[in-house]
């Protein structure tokens, strides 16, 4: 179990992949969240990792999080460290520098992480930045 912001990650061994259909686009499926069964982590056809929101409502999308499984399980390793080391004095400059540590780190381990505004890691980072999370 891995704890990723507001979700308990359960990653699925491997006999228990799934495939889904969304938006399209095919996602074979490796974790879901424990607590709500229409948030999931899916593989799709090119590698790519994406955080999957399959809720029946107009709300469903897929969110970038990492270019492949190993990068996302390093993004996972990083953001429970930034998570761990949040700094005790939250003013605005230090929550500002907290967070572009975190981009700049991010970005070391997948150039894309922050290629649009919706990506998965672009909102944790803007979170962070404003002491959300």
């Amino acid at each position: 179990m891995f704890r990723l912001n507001n979700m308990e990650l359960e990653f699925l061994s491997p006999s228990e992949y799934y495939d889904i259909i969304l938006y399209q686009n095919k996602y074979q499926i490796i974790a879901k969240d424990e607590g709500m069964d229409s948030i999931l982590i899916g593989i799709s056809g090119n590698g790519a990792v994406f955080y999957l929101d399959t809720e029946e409502s107009e709300d469903k999308y897929a969110s970038y999080l990492a270019s492949n499984a190993e990068i996302f399980r390093k993004e996972i390793a990083l953001f429970q460290h930034f998570i761990k080391n949040r700094p005790l004095n939250e003013t605005e400059e230090l929550l500002k520098q907290f967070a572009d540590s975190f981009r700049q780190q991010m970005l070391s381990l997948d150039q894309n992480a922050f290629s649009d505004s919706e990506n998965y890691w672009s909102v944790i980072a803007e979170e962070l930045e404003y002491g959300v999370i």
